[in-house]
């Protein structure tokens, strides 16, 4: 059999539905597929820990130059660069993340940590009130709020930190009732009087208790 142009161009033209049929389902396929979601990232992590439900809030992400001297400040930066190359890592560039943790107990809401409050907002940070009203809790709800340590991340949504119980606490912008409380070795350290003048506003209005044992 001898192929000439017009035999060429009549195959070419008893092959074509077939090859469009794909495509052309593919194109149903698609149009009946519901939607796409508009539900976006939440900002939190739930999990059980026994019969604590604990929450995981992420009050933001930043930038920031580094790691050294932030990580690795006992080392020369020389080394901290090779470190981080060698991992695959920027050596001039690092990424945080915030996380508060709210901690459901049964008898009490524990909020550990406050974030970075409402300054944060500039940088991507300090959403843990809104966080917080995603996850399907009110910032009221929290009946204890814990200090882990004095770093600013962790203390700056704390405006006004309780002093006696029931007392009302301005978080981010969020109104919180409950009992305030900082590691007691934590607390010492932060109200010795080596570090007097030298405490930021927030850190001095925490009321030093032992860890978790004052109840509302």
């Amino acid at each position: 059999m001898l192929f000439n142009r017009r035999s060429m161009f009549r195959a070419g033209a008893a092959t074509a539905p077939a090859l469009s049929t794909p495509q052309i389902m593919t194109r149903a396929t698609f149009a009946a597929a519901p939607p796409k979601s508009e539900i976006t990232n939440t900002g939190f992590y739930r999990f059980m820990l026994g019969e604590f439900e604990i929450t995981v809030i992420l009050d933001g992400i930043r930038t920031f130059n580094g790691p050294h001297p932030t990580f690795g400040a006992d080392q020369d930066a020389d080394e901290v660069v090779s470190v981080m190359k060698a991992n695959f890592l920027p050596s001039d560039r690092m990424i945080g993340q915030f996380n508060p943790v709210l901690v459901n107990a049964g008898t009490d809401v524990i909020l550990f940590d406050t974030g970075n409050g409402p300054e944060g907002r500039e940088f991507g940070t300090g959403q843990l009130a809104s966080r917080i009203a995603a996850s399907g809790y009110a910032s009221s709800d929290v009946t204890i709020v814990t200090i882990s340590h004095l770093h600013a991340d962790h203390i700056t949504g704390s405006w006004t930190v309780i002093i006696r119980r029931s007392a009302r606490h301005d978080m981010s912008s969020a109104k919180l009732n409950g009992t305030s409380g900082l590691q007691l070795t934590e607390g010492s350290w932060a109200y010795s009087p080596q570090q007097e003048g030298k405490v930021p506003p927030a850190v001095s209005r925490v009321i030093v208790i032992r860890y978790l044992t004052v109840r509302r």
